[in-house]
């Protein structure tokens, strides 16, 4: 009985390791959601700035935060196609004539491609049936990247 006990000690202290390191695992996958979504708030915020290149910042910022998370991959196609719409809507009343790169700053259709680009380098394995919706957008001028 007494030879048993050190094996019987090893085998307690084992199982508490080994739950130990489950409940590591268990909260560094919390933090690191966390930490996802913090990411995901900043750009957020970012495509609301004035500034071009704070914009492009956040557009780039959801673009790694789509690599590094598949899960967080349809929210992002949807944040992106809706800054589209926004940002290179086709205007209101058939007299307008939809905007033109040549018409418009140079800086104020960077962004517009960078959205373009991000959304043509994801993995649309990930999409999990997100999908781009560019409708009544005008992107005249804008290049269409390679899969």
């Amino acid at each position: 009985m007494a030879a048993s006990l050190p094996g019987l000690a090893a085998l307690l202290a084992l199982l508490f390791t080994w739950m130990q390191v489950t409940q590591t695992g268990k909260e560094v996958g919390i933090s690191e959601q966390g930490q996802i979504t913090n990411r995901f708030n900043a750009a957020i915020n970012n495509l609301g700035s004035t500034s071009l290149d704070i914009r492009l910042g956040g557009i780039y910022a959801l673009e790694r935060i789509m690599h590094d998370s598949a899960r967080d991959q349809p929210a992002i196609i949807s944040v992106l196609s809706a800054y589209l719409r926004q940002h290179a809507s086709v205007p209101v009343g058939s007299a307008k004539k939809a905007p033109t790169e040549s018409s418009d700053k140079p800086s104020s259709r960077a962004d517009v491609q960078a959205v373009m680009t991000v959304l043509g380098n994801r993995h649309p394995d990930h999409d999990q049936g997100a999908p781009i919706d560019l409708s009544r957008t005008a992107l005249r001028g804008v290049t269409f990247p390679r899969p």
